[in-house]
């Protein structure tokens, strides 16, 4: 998996944890329930859109062997995702810790699988 599938993985599976959500002013409105907006902003400030289940064709017929064929992937349940990079910052506020080797808190968290 490359850095940046696993910076995606990361994205998604903490906009899928019950963090509270915050309103676009930053008053804290509850919890994340089932039937939530289709955008919020976490408690660690990680903005998160809803990706709606349905297909589409992925792969390419002239990139490379792992890149093909063409095939059509279905996705038969939507989710949540960060719509950018998770942040050295948020990981920080989630773990506690920066493994990141290029530092800077507004940089993508690295280094993480």
């Amino acid at each position: 998996m490359s850095r940046r599938h696993a910076w995606m993985m990361v994205a998604l599976l903490w906009c899928a944890a019950p963090w509270q959500v915050k309103s676009q002013e930053g008053k804290v409105t509850g919890q994340r329930a089932g039937s939530s907006p289709r955008e919020f902003t976490n408690s660690v400030g990680m903005k998160c859109v809803w990706i709606e289940p349905g297909s589409f064709q992925m792969g390419s017929q002239t990139g490379y062997g792992y890149e093909r064929p063409v095939h059509k992937v279905t996705l038969s349940k939507g989710f949540w995702l960060q719509v950018t990079e998770v942040t050295q910052r948020q990981w920080e506020a989630v773990m506690g810790s920066n493994p990141s080797h290029f530092k800077g808190p507004g940089r993508p968290v690295d280094t993480v699988s």
